[in-house]
């Protein structure tokens, strides 16, 4: 809990949810590797990802709730500093 005396640096912890500019988070060489790791849960979401399913689609084959795989594309694009699915599977390949 935070008194009345402490006080949170706000544009800190935003800038650390913002989303990055197109291509500002690719790895050195635009090589198509993420910025950061992606978890075991990620890449299974990014192979569906890249075949073309939805997540609905991908909710259905994985066993997951549909915001969990929402979550874990958003997670993916994040990583590859990509805005949109199509531009994820384009630098994924």
């Amino acid at each position: 809990m935070i008194t009345a005396e402490e006080t949170i640096d706000k544009t800190s912890f935003a800038t650390s949810f913002a989303w990055p500019a197109a291509g500002a988070r690719l790895a050195p060489g635009g090589g198509g590797s993420p910025a950061l790791p992606l978890t075991q849960a990620e890449s299974r979401v990014l192979s569906l990802v890249k075949e073309g399913l939805s997540n609905k689609e991908i909710s259905s084959v994985l066993g997951r709730a549909e915001p969990t795989i929402k979550h874990q594309v958003s997670a993916c694009l994040r990583k590859f500093g990509v805005p949109s699915r199509s531009r994820l599977i384009a630098v994924a390949r």
